[in-house]
């Protein structure tokens, strides 16, 4: 498995052939991710968000579990990429399994906006903005440094935080981020600069920006770290334009992507006619690296939003080249000397230690595709060597630097994927990203919602009968000794609300049921007491 410094290396040496073109997005039509709301969320996946809500309460500066083998945010599981995807597992979990209680999710999906904007997660560009001969051979003198984390390049960056942004605009309906400033950087360092450098934005400005760099750079995406355009890296802007098409009812995705589908049909594809996933071009020398990476896992499942065909064709000889079975049955990435002897016919000295979140990217992809079977596999293998660990509630995976056990089992764990990706891929369900993509809400879902709920986990909350009912399940939550309360909002005030008890653990139940006082505001409180199986219950006008 090679770093990103090896990839440049090979992308420099030789020039990539070309091939078929990309599709054109899909439209939805073969969508087979389940109705939203139909799927309850099991103790595992309920863990995980636990885990991400944790880790967003904590205060400022605070990075526990979050640190990197890299010193200097440069590297694939840097705190930019652990944000996002934790923020795109609460959207998932909120489109999916939580609909008629987004709420509950929308504190802890702000909170990691409100990180991602910290400068210890951006000020990595400063430096980066120089460039040098590794990023772009040939170059004679390094260029002017510059602050602003957005205004040019670093879609790694920009582009993520504009898709956290967009998702939580469409999920929640909050327009905050569409004020003026409220994307603002601040560098003021202590001990050397001239002053303060503030840098103002806003969703529609940072959009804006990203579309403008679309352009200067020929249509085929927007530079990460200078002179390299990462294919994958520029999938999650586009996926942010089509959530604000969908709640301005504008149209702004489409001639994007066509220009984009175009650029690089001109170069052979994102995916070529030889099938190889394209990583990345050196936009100056126009270089394309296509070493198959198990990285490109992350470029599959992204992919998926709109050229689902491309990737499904692929993805099976991808899953024999990249995943190897163990001898207890669980499947675990191929040692990178392995893979490397196969794709070159060259074996190498010494192991290649695993170094990147490939086992994470991996989950992302098949829990994407809907390849439930190797997904499982995958995750027991993280279950049994991986050491799964719990605290306060929230289920993680440590950060582990030896790559493998006594027995050559993979332990390699990463703080990106035991933080993030393995949550993402248990709580996605088939095309989920794709369907969000596909279908995105044009509104927040009308009707009564579930606002906050203590004492309890809640595992799923769907609305029924044109919006007017919310159906849901709660479990006693282990963790805390906390009474059970479940609030309430939109509720038409007036009118008689009920809740009642409809089943215990899938079984009928015995119909309780309690009227439910409405406030002026259309908001109520609720306790109840529930035993340690799933209880299901309906709220509705009496």
């Amino acid at each position: 498995m090679m770093d990103r410094r090896g990839f440049l290396a090979a992308g420099a040496a030789a020039m990539a052939g070309l091939g078929a073109g990309l599709a054109q997005r899909a439209r939805g039509d073969d969508l087979r991710a389940p109705p939203p709301g139909q799927l309850a969320l099991d103790d595992a996946q309920s863990a995980h968000l636990r885990h991400i809500f944790n880790l967003a309460a904590m205060p400022d500066g605070e990075w526990r579990h979050m640190g990197s083998i890299d010193p200097g945010q440069e590297w694939l599981d840097a705190y930019r990429y652990q944000l996002a995807f934790m923020a795109y597992t609460l959207g998932l979990a909120a489109y999916h399994h939580l609909p008629a209680a987004t709420e509950t999710l929308r504190g802890p999906f702000d909170a990691l906006i409100g990180k991602m904007l910290r400068r210890e997660v951006w000020a990595y560009w400063r430096a980066t903005s120089q460039s040098g001969p590794r990023l772009d051979p040939g170059l004679a003198a390094l260029r002017e440094p510059w602050t602003d984390p957005v205004v040019r390049e670093n879609i790694m960056y920009s582009g993520h935080l504009l898709a956290m942004v967009a998702m939580y605009r469409m999920l929640f309906g909050d327009t905050k981020y569409d004020t003026a400033g409220s994307l603002t950087f601040r560098y003021d360092p202590i001990f050397y600069g001239k002053g303060p450098e503030t840098y103002a934005y806003d969703h529609g400005t940072l959009q804006r920006r990203i579309v403008e760099q679309f352009a200067e750079f020929h249509d085929l995406g927007v530079p990460c770290e200078p002179n390299n355009i990462f294919v994958v890296c520029n999938q999650y802007p586009l996926l942010a334009v089509r959530f604000r098409d969908a709640v301005d009812g504008t149209e702004h995705l489409d001639p994007l992507l066509a220009s984009y589908r175009r650029a690089w049909d001109a170069r052979g594809g994102v995916i070529d006619g030889r099938d190889s996933v394209i990583w990345s071009l050196m936009a100056r020398q126009q270089r394309l690296i296509d070493y198959p990476t198990p990285d490109s896992a992350w470029t599959l499942g992204a992919l998926n939003c709109w050229m689902p065909d491309r990737v499904r064709a692929v993805s099976g000889r991808y899953a024999k080249l990249w995943l190897k079975e163990t001898a207890e049955g669980t499947l675990q990435i191929r040692p990178p000397h392995e893979l490397h002897a196969m794709v070159t016919g060259t074996p190498v000295g010494p192991a290649i230690p695993y170094r990147s979140p490939a086992l994470g990217y991996a989950a992302l992809w098949l829990s994407e595709v809907g390849d439930r079977e190797r997904l499982t596999a995958l995750l027991d293998h993280a279950d049994r060597f991986m050491q799964p660990t719990t605290e306060h509630g929230g289920l993680f995976y440590p950060r582990v630097d030896r790559s493998t056990d006594a027995a050559g089992r993979m332990t390699y764990m990463d703080p990106l994927t035991g933080n993030a990706l393995l949550a993402y891929a248990r709580v996605n369900v088939v095309d989920g990203m794709r369907a969000m993509y596909e279908r995105p809400w044009t509104a927040r879902p009308s009707g009564p919602s579930i606002v906050a709920v203590t004492g309890a986990t809640l595992r799923r909350a769907v609305h029924r009968d044109g919006g007017q009912t919310i159906e849901f399940d709660l479990v006693t939550d282990a963790a805390t000794a906390a009474p059970i309360v479940v609030g309430f909002g939109a509720l038409t005030p007036g009118r008689t609300w009920q809740l009642t008890e409809t089943g215990r653990g899938g079984r009928v139940g015995d119909g309780r049921s309690a009227r439910i006082p409405v406030d002026a505001r259309g908001q109520a409180t609720v306790a109840t007491a529930i035993g340690g199986d799933m209880r299901r219950f309906r709220l509705e006008t009496a």
